[in-house]
């Protein structure tokens, strides 16, 4: 089936497409100017069919028709970041606002943050069948990926925008095809405190500075004095219109950014119909959301050792996220252990793996979360001494991993013996190593391992991920059945899957 006959079948009304919905469930929405109003709308429509509901979202543009009093019982409100129109469902006690970086919202998605149903706004297909989810990427795509059911409104007014934005119409469940202007958000012209505050601020701003910007009458009052300043970037989790003339100008043109050179970063955006139009199909605005470390370089699901490739091809440096893998290469079992501190006694073992990426050309920044200020203390120290690698120190790596993941609760001895054989298109090896691997995490769930099993699968087969597998015996060649261990394998991943 071709992507235009399969939108053609997903093609839905609002009251038809909310029907997937159960009590019980959740259900993530879109946020700000992207936030899916005619699905809020036909909730609230049909608000007594529902009862504990939860629904996920952060702020909502505009009137939201499942905070209405009508709703109360039957929708309950979750978000980390209250806005006017959303306060007074927590002050009715008829939701609740949790603390949360804006960051580690897309990882809470499917663990933390539950999701049953993902609702969201984007543009119709292009001629590949791709949507592009417009002016809001956050944490969109790590919904659509761990979501059972994904309802999207493809909005003819939502800007095409480009970076991580893209989903193909065979990872939706549910169309509304719609045209309909987004919410705008007029901005107050800054007054004479805030424009000082504006001066004083871009006192501080040197030519070839990276911006990263806020929304409101200050940020707004910084922008407007920039003019004397030269080859700016932009690499923010939002901005608003106030960046316009200064692109127009050129005197935001990132020509002296290392990361993304020449390109607008960005995560959301809100403002004017003005701004809308200005991402809208600009390959220089990016929307965007690599994970390396040495425990997943060759991973067959993860694939950092391509992406890398890949990044440097282009001739773009690198910034690294989750070296430490979430904190599980920071505690090796003891015999991993001892290997190591036989070569370096005085090296912690997180610092390995910050070593490990350092070592590799063009890397300007290693993210790792950190708990303690030792943990703080040992990764300046590690940054700052920056050692290359021996080659003894590669061998002892390579040692140390291979006693790890012979601990795991499928050795990877076991697992190479099944090379060769595929599931629904995919490599057993790979699903049993995945599944193996988050087992030895410290939190199995929250691991990038288990987030690629639904992509993998439905790149190989095109199939409707969500709908369930057609039974497939796997037999390995010396006539073993083992289409039960894959089968757990694969519902586990499944069921832990953002």
């Amino acid at each position: 089936m071709n992507w235009k006959e399969e939108y053609r079948k997903k093609v839905s009304k609002p009251a038809e497409a909310i029907k997937a919905i159960r009590d019980g469930q959740c259900v993530v929405m879109g946020h700000a100017a992207a936030a899916p109003h005619l699905i809020q709308q036909a909730l609230a429509d049909h608000c007594q069919d529902y009862n504990d509901v939860l629904i996920y979202h952060m702020t909502t543009l505009g009137d939201n028709p499942c905070y209405h009093p009508c709703c109360f019982g039957h929708f309950r409100h979750v978000s980390n970041f209250l806005a006017a129109n959303s306060r007074t469902v927590i002050e009715r006690r008829e939701g609740d606002f949790f603390p949360a970086y804006f960051k580690d919202v897309p990882s809470m998605i499917g663990s933390d943050i539950p999701c049953d149903v993902a609702v969201f706004q984007a543009t119709p297909p292009n001629a590949e069948g791709y949507c592009s989810l417009g002016v809001s990427c956050d944490y969109a795509r790590a919904a659509i990926h761990a979501a059972k059911t994904v309802i999207v409104e493809t909005n003819e007014m939502m800007p095409f925008t480009y970076g991580d934005t893209l989903i193909h119409v065979s990872q939706i469940d549910h169309i509304i095809p719609c045209a309909y202007r987004l919410q705008e958000l007029q901005l107050p012209e800054p007054g004479e405190v805030e424009l000082a505050i504006g001066r004083h601020c871009a006192s501080l701003v040197a030519d070839g500075s990276t911006l990263q910007l806020g929304i409101g009458a200050i940020p707004d009052a910084v922008l407007l004095s920039l003019t004397d300043k030269n080859d700016l970037g932009i690499h923010s989790e939002m901005f608003s219109n106030g960046v316009i003339p200064l692109v127009g100008k050129g005197i935001i043109n990132g020509r002296r950014k290392t990361l993304h050179r020449g390109k607008v970063v960005v995560t959301f955006i809100m403002g004017t119909r003005e701004l809308y139009d200005f991402v809208d199909e600009n390959p220089d605005v990016e929307f965007v959301q690599i994970i390396i470390n040495y425990f997943d370089w060759e991973s067959y699901f993860i694939q950092p050792k391509a992406c890398y490739d890949v990044i440097r091809k282009h001739g773009k440096q690198v910034v690294i996220m989750e070296a430490v893998k979430g904190g599980g290469l920071a505690k090796l079992p003891d015999e991993a252990e001892k290997v190591l501190k036989a070569v370096h006694q005085d090296w912690s073992i997180a610092s390995w793996s910050m070593r490990f990426c350092l070592d590799l050309d063009d890397v300007i920044t290693v993210l790792s979360g950190m708990s303690t200020l030792d943990q703080v203390k040992d990764n300046i120290a590690t940054s700052d001494a920056a050692e290359k690698l021996t080659d003894e120190d590669r061998k002892a790596l390579d040692e140390a991993m291979r006693i790890y993941r012979e601990s795991a609760p499928i050795k990877q001895s076991e697992i190479d013996q099944y090379k060769g054989l595929l599931y629904h298109g995919v490599p057993v090896s790979a699903i049993l190593q995945a599944y193996s691997i988050c087992q030895m995490q410290p939190d199995p769930g929250f691991s990038d391992d288990n987030n690629y099993l639904k992509n993998a699968i439905a790149e190989a087969e095109h199939v409707d991920f969500s709908a369930g597998l057609e039974k497939q015996e796997v037999v390995t060649k010396d006539g073993r059945n083992i289409t039960e261990m894959v089968e757990m394998a694969v519902a586990w991943l499944t069921e832990h899957t953002f």
